[in-house]
């Protein structure tokens, strides 16, 4: 027993020591570790206490950065935006030229797509329809033959009448060739074949989406004579031709209008006299009635409708009526001076 305990005995100091020491023993770092955290967070700190001097901040300090300021710079970084990278002169105007060009395309794009839609199909060249309509050989010649007058009528300036002359006679060839809905020859261009041909017309051509509305008016005012020119009297009527030109139409309007404003002025004057007008005014009445009618002539009676012709003839017959009473009174008055002459 004495031995064992001697043995216990030396065991257990030997025992409490090692442990002593494993307490004590410092546990080794790291190595790599101890020198960059501190750089980094020490650069962190430096970064906040100056952030925070900025901002107002008092007793900063130099060491350990208080958990307010961390807090709040920490917020502070999540609120605000990236700063954004500075670009030099020639990153800049390439960015700019390239945006300019990205509108362009797009305006490009936009033009072409608002052209009309005809038949569901966006109109970029011709249609279905027009495609079936110049199967015809007779259709495609006179197409083809129109279409470079159109383009040249788009850019020249100096026989742009001519060309709208030449124009307007292919297309009256062309409607020559197609049907109305009653199963007439298409002289106003209304059937839904013709249409979409003279549509692919002139975007073939090379018309300009803002210019298709008076190009269309410049050709329709030499259409209107063509029609006059090729469409026989007797169908005038169906196919609204005017009997005139419009030159014409324009003319004798004018012509009526001074007339009337003379006619009217005349016999607001002798009204005004009531009656006891002298033959001065008389004279001048007559010869303002005489150049009211003289506004009229034969072309312009074709002009007339049947309607119109029948008002007219009996108007002018109650004129012609009263002027042959004048004309007989006139003669009864110039009797007796003519028979005292004699004796």
């Amino acid at each position: 027993m004495a031995a064992k305990e001697t043995s216990t005995t030396k065991q257990g100091p030997a025992k409490s020591t090692k442990k002593t020491a494993e307490r004590r023993a410092p546990a080794k770092p790291a190595q790599g570790k101890v020198t960059a955290r501190p750089s980094a967070d020490a650069a962190k700190n430096a970064e906040m206490r100056e952030w925070a001097k900025s901002v107002g901040y008092e007793n900063v300090g130099s060491g350990r950065v208080r958990a307010e300021i961390r807090e709040a710079f920490e917020k502070a970084q999540m609120a605000s935006p990236a700063p954004a990278p500075s670009l030099t002169a020639d990153e800049i105007t390439a960015r700019m030229a390239k945006k300019a060009a990205e509108n362009k395309d797009a305006a490009d794009k936009a033009v072409a797509l608002s052209r009309r839609a005809v038949e569901g199909t966006i109109v970029g060249g011709p249609t279905p329809t027009a495609l079936k309509a110049l199967e015809d050989p007779k259709v495609s010649e006179i197409y083809n033959a129109a279409k470079p007058l159109v383009a040249e009528y788009n850019s020249v300036e100096g026989r742009a009448t001519e060309l709208l002359r030449e124009i307007s006679h292919k297309l009256m060839d062309l409607r020559s060739l197609f049907k109305d809905d009653n199963g007439r020859i298409d002289w106003n261009g209304g059937s839904a074949a013709y249409r979409a041909v003279a549509d692919a017309l002139l975007r073939e051509a090379g018309i300009p989406a803002d210019s298709e509305g008076s190009t269309r008016r410049a050709i329709g005012h030499h259409i209107e004579d063509r029609k006059r020119e090729r469409i026989p009297a007797k169908e005038h009527d169906y196919y609204g031709v005017q009997a005139l030109t419009r030159g014409q139409r324009q003319g004798l309007a004018q012509k009526q209008a001074k007339a009337l404003v003379e006619v009217d002025k005349g016999a607001k004057d002798v009204k005004k006299a009531k009656g006891t007008a002298d033959g001065a005014q008389m004279v001048v009445l007559a010869r303002k009635i005489d150049a009211g009618i003289s506004a009229y002539h034969e072309a312009q009676l074709v002009a007339l409708s049947p309607a119109q012709r029948k008002t007219f003839r009996q108007t002018l017959e109650e004129t012609r009526a009263k002027a042959d009473a004048l004309l007989a009174k006139l003669q009864e008055l110039e009797a007796p001076a003519t028979g005292d002459a004699t004796a």
